[in-house]
């Protein structure tokens, strides 16, 4: 399957709320009114929205984009999505809100879980990441937000390998906003800036991601290798 056909089916399962995967956006959605999709869209975050019967052109977003607009004053913008299967991480009880607040839920010692995670990421929001064991899409299931100051997460790669999930952007905090590939440890994801346990990638490299997926050496002799003809 190409990237793009695969980002768009998992898109269109935040997006839209299918049977098999219960969502609570009630909300964000008009009490009646229509839908309208979109799958070609450039803006992907927008590839289904809804309109107001009495009002039906004025179309607004449905799914999980509706209620995410603004994560820690930071603008959010939908670009990616991955999931991670069958993996283990650390709960430390902690569960957000589409806002980016984090609260700990659960007064318990930090336990091992073994299931699915899904990585969202926000651009200047950084990401946000849902244990998706369920099949259930909803706050209490926002499990972390990874995000640094002035850095963007766009595109985004799970290596299962390594237990890492890899996320291309750039650094704003720096002179000319160069390109950045952090690399984020699956297994500490329940954490937040503004909680004890702030995230922090297990690495940052200042390199291009300029193709749909980063080749990564499966013989764990190297890391990565990105390219651009300009750099």
């Amino acid at each position: 399957m190409k990237r793009s056909t695969y980002l768009l089916s998992v898109l269109l399962l935040l997006l839209t709320a299918p049977a098999s995967w219960a969502t609570d956006i009630s909300g964000c959605l008009p009490a009646d009114g229509s839908d309208v999709t979109n799958a070609a869209q450039a803006d992907l975050s927008k590839a289904n929205e809804v309109s107001n019967l009495e009002d039906p052109g004025a179309v607004r977003l449905t799914g999980m984009a509706a209620c995410i607009s603004s994560i820690d004053e930071n603008f959010a913008w939908l670009r990616d999505v991955v999931l991670a299967t069958d993996i283990e991480w650390l709960d430390r009880g902690y569960r957000g809100t589409y806002s980016g607040t984090f609260i700990q839920v659960v007064d318990q010692d930090p336990l091992w879980r073994k299931g699915d995670l899904l990585f969202a990421s926000m651009g200047m929001a950084g990401i946000f990441v849902f244990d998706v064991s369920d099949r259930i899409i909803n706050e209490f299931r926002l499990v972390g937000h990874l995000h640094i100051q002035n850095q963007s997460a766009l595109l985004l790669q799970y290596d299962p390998q390594r237990g890492v999930v890899y996320a291309g952007g750039n650094d704003y905090g720096k002179e000319g906003r160069p390109p950045l590939i952090a690399g984020w440890d699956i297994r500490y994801v329940n954490a937040s800036p503004k909680i004890d346990y702030k995230p922090a990638p297990a690495f940052t490299v200042n390199k291009p991601w300029r193709a749909g997926h980063l080749a990564v050496d499966p013989t764990g002799m190297g890391l990565l290798y990105t390219w651009s003809n300009s750099e």
